[in-house]
């Protein structure tokens, strides 16, 4: 954990700030609804809207369910908790989060966890084969890497960036070998929606290794075009998002309130 010191000046308090943080608290929620989540561990983070460099992260201890708008800190590059919160951070959320941020100007939302199906890939040799299923095939054609060599927690600017390179590159989703996931979006709706299918797409490769029956890959002309069709999709991104914030409405609630950590 890292302490961390607060400094005087508040947050721009216009509605796309407030917005953006309805929607990060909404994310934590559907990643612990959806069992996507380690409890209190793992990260997510915005960008704040008008204010350059600064993004928003979740406190440490706080779990993902439980998480509301008022709660998330907002964080400057030289990890600075603006405002009067008394909450912290995890020490690899800040410096990972502020190393793809910095690196992908349209990274506006970065999320990394160990869901256990993508997770479970992680530990394989192949990994993730984008030519499985048809949801696999969203994130063909270098829209998705696999980072072969667990070599640290990423806690210092060095055994970040590694990732950082391949951020940069422009893929979405990163698997961390013997780790978990990264996921890159422009939005918290296309974040989501990268997320969560790829976490599908993964659940469907395991059980089908699990019948231990020879795997069928699509060829790779259909997996091209599979992937390009559904990359003229992805604007529909905020219509599953909307989806998702109305099953938390109902079943998770309260992720818009202004918090009391």
């Amino acid at each position: 954990m890292t302490a961390t010191t607060d400094v005087s000046g508040q947050t721009d308090s216009g509605d796309a700030a407030w917005n953006a943080r309805v929607d990060l608290a909404a994310l934590f929620r559907a990643c612990a609804l959806h069992d996507l989540h380690e409890g209190i561990d793992n990260h997510c983070s915005v960008a704040v809207p008008g204010v350059a460099d600064r993004f928003l992260l979740n406190p440490y201890g706080p779990h993902w369910s439980e998480l509301c708008a008022g709660d998330l800190l907002e964080v400057t590059p030289d990890g600075t908790v603006v405002g009067d919160s008394v909450s912290s951070y995890e020490t690899t959320a800040f410096s990972l989060h502020a190393a793809v941020h910095a690196a992908r100007p349209d990274a506006n939302c970065v999320v990394h966890t160990h869901m256990p199906y993508a997770t479970a890939l992680a530990l394989t040799e192949g990994g993730f084969d984008t030519r499985l299923s048809q949801n696999a095939a969203k994130f063909h054609g270098g829209r998705y890497a696999f980072y072969r060599d667990y070599g640290a927690r990423f806690l210092t600017p060095d055994e970040c960036a590694p990732i950082v390179e391949l951020a940069a590159s422009g893929v979405r989703v990163v698997l961390l070998a013997n780790h978990g996931v990264l996921v890159i979006g422009e939005t918290v709706a296309r974040a989501w929606w990268d997320l969560y299918f790829f976490e599908r797409a993964a659940m469907v490769q395991v059980l089908a290794a699990s019948t231990g029956q020879r795997l069928t890959p699509m060829p790779e002309a259909v997996a091209i075009r599979a992937a390009e069709q559904f990359e003229e999709e992805r604007d529909d991104a905020p219509i599953t998002w909307a989806a998702v914030r109305r099953r938390l409405d109902r079943e998770l609630p309260g992720y818009a309130l202004p918090g009391n950590r």
